[in-house]
């Protein structure tokens, strides 16, 4: 038996972008999951003609995988993973890009995370003297393109 990884050399990231972290971007959860992912792609020298899968976790007004492969224009869309909650979801969410590109059901999938939570303040008794201190960032703004690292080029 192999100690190899099922997906070592057939699936990989190749590209990771972000959008600026605020307390108040002004835009929608779509467009910035947009943003980010035009960054990755930047990054990875591909462009949205390459990207036939979306993978994302999401929970409150963070944006749809269905309406982000929309608005990026995708015509054939053959992975497609929308998964609901916090916590480890961003693992799974890489790992289902990482499991359609590997067994080839994808060549390229764009994962991103996209949400407007507001930090809440908590006290905290190790915080600074006033006791309170944002419990997260305010926002994140990330996406990554899973590709076969072996096969795709960029152009």
């Amino acid at each position: 038996m192999s100690d190899a990884h099922p997906f070592r050399d057939r699936a990989a990231i190749v590209g990771v972008g972000r959008t600026e972290y605020s307390r108040n971007s002004g835009v929608s959860t779509l467009t910035l999951a947009l943003r980010a992912i035009k960054a990755a792609l930047d990054d990875a020298g591909l462009t949205v003609a390459d990207v036939d899968g979306v993978a994302c976790h999401r929970v409150g007004d963070s944006a749809q995988a269905a309406v982000v492969a929309q608005s990026l224009g995708i015509r054939d869309l053959r992975s497609h993973h929308d998964l609901w909650g916090g916590g480890s979801q961003s693992m799974w969410a890489v790992g289902s890009a990482a499991m359609a590109v590997a067994t080839g059901m994808a060549e390229c999938v764009v994962v991103w995370r996209s949400v407007k939570a507001r930090s809440v303040l908590v006290g905290l008794a190790s915080g600074p003297a006033d006791g309170v201190q944002p419990a997260a960032s305010s926002s994140a703004h990330i996406a990554a393109v899973v590709a076969d690292h072996l096969g795709m080029r960029p152009r």
